[in-house]
């Protein structure tokens, strides 16, 4: 194969809206990320943060994607080793006053990985921690210049704004988001190629990006819930979302749940699995 040619359309995804994540207790897990990052605890109308609450508890960054802690009996470490043995995060966010927030985290006896700040100079600095549920994740006070606040607090969290991911190949997962979603291969640094690399990274706005990384690895990011339901970690917003669908229907896509054939004026959704056997979800709604 050759390398692909530059693409100059839009891409078809907007970005990560939702994050569905198991949690032993949704309340107690919940009410420890509202305590480390000043979430606010009633952001949601349809489940604010209770000790009563029916399995689900929903949090909002500070930008406004949801935190959906969904109560399950599994846990999803979140993590993986690549092809050049560094172990990985899979979800790295923004936040505001890392310091204030490591120390938060410190007095509480939170393991971290490292152990201190690490300062990666323009890249900004990070750190990564083991949340309530096992959970590997990282932060980054990297490029948070343009904030603002929603609700009644001022939430030191922002969005997500990478995605580690393993992959088997690092030229045809990549291609193949490219190709379903109309993803410049160009779009940073990293760009898509087929040899002398173990990983790309594309970009589909200016603070979101999927960076894939060669790795024997493959963590899952779904999970079932003690109602029996069946979650993607992971919820990408995309207007054109009947575009996508047909075009992975033409391409043989394995879709799993196929909500669209329920259409309403609100919203349309569905989920199918990548390359390298992920469930995802995607939705035109919020």
């Amino acid at each position: 194969m050759s390398e692909i040619k530059k693409e100059l359309k839009k891409p078809l995804i907007d970005g990560l809206v939702k994050l569905n994540l198991p949690a032993a207790d949704p309340y107690v897990t919940g009410k420890w990320y509202c305590d480390m990052f000043d979430l606010d605890p009633n952001a949601s109308n349809h489940s604010p943060l209770k000790k009563d609450h029916n399995g689900k508890v929903v949090l909002q960054t500070r930008s406004g994607m949801e935190l959906f802690f969904i109560q399950s009996e599994e846990k999803l470490p979140l993590c993986y080793t690549n092809a050049d043995g560094y172990d990985h995060t899979i979800l790295l966010f923004q936040v505001k006053e890392i310091s204030e927030i490591f120390e938060r985290m410190k007095e509480k006896g939170v393991k971290f990985y490292p152990e201190e700040i690490n300062d990666r100079g323009s890249c900004g600095r990070e750190f990564a921690f083991i949340d309530p549920d096992g959970r590997k994740i990282e932060i980054s006070d990297y490029d948070t210049e343009d904030w603002y606040s929603i609700g009644p607090l001022k939430p030191k969290l922002g969005d997500l704004i990478t995605l580690y991911l393993p992959v088997h190949h690092p030229y045809i997962t990549p291609k193949w988001y490219c190709d379903m979603f109309d993803i410049d291969p160009n779009s940073t640094r990293h760009p898509v190629k087929e040899h002398g690399t173990n990983g790309a990274m594309l970009r589909i706005k200016s603070n979101f990006t999927f960076f894939f990384m060669t790795s024997n690895e493959f963590p899952k990011m779904s999970f079932t819930s003690v109602k029996g339901r069946n979650y993607a970690v992971t919820l990408f917003k995309a207007k054109e979302i009947d575009e996508i669908y047909k075009r992975m229907k033409d391409k043989k896509v394995d879709i799993i749940s196929d909500d669209m054939a329920e259409r309403d004026e609100r919203c349309e959704r569905f989920s199918f699995y990548d390359p390298d056997g992920r469930m995802i979800e995607i939705t035109n709604g919020t």
